[in-house]
Order: structure tokens, then sequence, then C-alpha cells
């Protein structure tokens, strides 16, 4: 326990001190403050310190790879080394970042983007290959692929266990880029773009203002972008694009990258009748220098449907700013 308290110490004198690295230290303080880590009868009194040091080296090296996108962890409670695990996932938002605590199975508990890592840990050496192959099948259907960026072994007393980083890439050989091609009366068709590795940017002069009694959104053509403001009512609609018409029956995925401002917005696909969404975004991940909302819709062959922009500030009114540099869409190979 003195240990703990000493240890406790440092991490809240190192908080204050260094800022920029203050919130990260007082997380795994406050882990090593709550977990009981047994100390006397023949265990090494420096435990604690050992597993404060485990869980930081690891973090960091995350952190080497990560760059802001979005996690998620994966190994077994039942492992020896659970507790490292659940420390080091607990640093990062425990419940919006486990994948699944019952390592190998559950690979296919969320959905991951392009734009996302999943850390696995376990004592079983074989655990990169084991883990390539399971989240390889579960993501096949979204056209992404796993890739090991990183493998390190983490030394204990009792047996080391190891931290794989893969990285989620886009698998082209399953995707298909889409552009909007309007016809006179203001609807668009998707048609597949050939030889083509990056999704085609959709014209983005084609956005209309949605109807409005009052509050009206704003939308405005800035340097780089569009810049966008919704309403202030809360979920109220900001803007439209299409309708736009499915080519085929299908898997797509529409995505819009921004720079953001201040509140939240949601983006997603409705049905032409308005009576719902057929999918919608409001999370977001880090792309490139800004972010990205973006989601998958099964679609049939001359489905038509709209894309829309709402204000999502759940906590009351307030509007939603932010500058939109693209909208894009991929379509599933079958």
């Amino acid at each position: 326990m003195r240990e703990t308290i000493l240890l406790g110490g440092a991490v809240l004198a190192l908080a204050l001190r260094q800022r920029s690295v203050g919130t990260l230290l007082a997380l795994i303080g406050f882990v090593v403050f709550t977990v009981e880590l047994p100390t006397g009868g023949g265990i090494d009194p420096h435990a604690n310190r050992k597993f404060y040091e485990r869980i930081l080296h690891a973090r960091e090296r995350v952190e080497s790879i990560r760059h802001g996108q979005a996690i998620r962890f994966w190994y077994d409670s039942r492992d020896p080394a659970a507790l490292d695990y659940i420390a080091l996932n607990s640093t990062y938002l425990y419940q919006y970042s486990l994948l699944s605590s019952d390592f190998p199975r559950g690979a296919c508990s969320s959905e991951i983007d392009p734009a996302g890592l999943v850390v696995v840990l376990s004592s079983d050496e074989r655990m990169p290959e084991i883990a390539r192959g399971a989240l390889g099948e579960c993501w096949r259907g979204f056209g992404v692929k796993p890739v090991v960026e990183e493998v390190d072994v983490q030394k204990r007393d009792d047996r080391p266990y190891t931290m794989a980083v893969l990285q989620a890439e886009p698998d082209f050989s399953m995707r298909r880029s889409l552009r909007a091609v309007f016809n006179s009366a203001g609807q668009a068709n998707l048609q597949p773009v050939e030889n083509s590795t990056e999704p085609v940017p959709f014209p983005l002069d084609r956005w209309t203002v949605c109807n409005q009694k009052s509050d009206m959104p704003a939308m405005k053509v800035a340097s780089g972008g569009v810049a966008v403001r919704t309403p202030r009512r809360q979920y109220a609609f900001a803007l439209t694009y299409g309708p736009l018409v499915a080519p085929e029956n299908g898997r797509y995925r529409f995505a819009l990258q921004y720079r953001p401002r201040s509140g939240h917005f949601c983006f997603g696909a409705r049905f032409m009748d308005e009576s719902a969404w057929l999918a919608t975004d409001i999370a977001g991940h880090p792309a490139g220098s800004g972010s990205e909302l973006a989601f998958w819709v099964d679609l049939t062959r001359g489905q038509t449907f709209l894309l829309r922009i709402a204000n999502s500030n759940d906590t009351g009114d307030g509007a939603a700013s932010f500058l939109m540099q693209k909208v894009t869409a991929i379509q599933l190979n079958r």
C-alpha cells in the first residue's frame, strides 16, 4: 500500500507540473490507486511501479501509431495478465473503446472504418495471426482489411504477454468509387468510377438549405470548402443533397470530411418520403487534418434517397458550425 501511495503522489505531482501529460498520468495513477496489487509474502514489493511502467510503455507504443484515430481494445478478461489489459483500456474511456473482453471471440462486436486501430493483448504467442485472421473475416463486408502495425512483448515476473496493434485499411480490391452525375431535373445517378483507388468528391454546390419557417441554416462558399451553420433548434434539419439514385443492389458507404468549429451535427441518408433515416453518423472520427462522419447503408437498384445534414446538439438548442471539405461515396464489389 505504501508503494501505491508514493507512486500515486508522484503521478499527481507530475500532473500538476506537466499539464500536457497530466491527464494521462492522472488516469494511470488512478488505476494504480484503485487496483490492489499484493505485496509481501515473497512478492516483489515494487510490483506497483512495474505495473505502472508497463501501462505507460504500452500506451506510448499505441500513441506512436494512433495519431488521433479511433481505437478499440480486444483481450480475454480471464487471461493471467488481464489486469494490465483493463488498466490500459481504461486510459481510453473503457466502455467506449472496448471491442471485446472475450478474445479470440468477439471480433465482430462493432464496426470499424478505415481510420481505426485495434489493440489486441494476450498471453498466447500466436495472437497476432489469430487476431488478423478473425478481424479480416469480420471486416471483409466493409471493404476493410487489418494490417499488423506493431507487435510488442511486455515482460512480467510471472508470464509475459503480447500487444499487437492492427490498423484498419481500405481494401481497394473490394471497393468501387462512385461519382454523382446530375440530370436537368436535379436528380443524381451514382456511377462507378473506373480505375480509381480514391473516392471522387461530389460537387458541393448541389447542397440546398432545408426550408425552415424560422432560424434558417446558413451555407457559404469559403476557402477550402463550404462553411455551414445549422439551425439552433435541437435536431433541426440543415442541408439536403440529392435525390440520389443507387445503381444496383449493394452496400454503400458515404463520407463527409470537415473541419469542426462548434457544436455537433448529424450526417445521414433519408427515405425520399422523409419517413425515417436510412443510416446516420453523429460520432465521427479523425481523418487527415480534419474529421469525418461516415455511414454504411444497404440500397437496392434504382432506390432514390436523400443525403441530409442536421443539428445534433443533444443537450438543448444551439447551432453547430463546420467547414465542409468534401463528400464521397463507395460501393462494395459483390
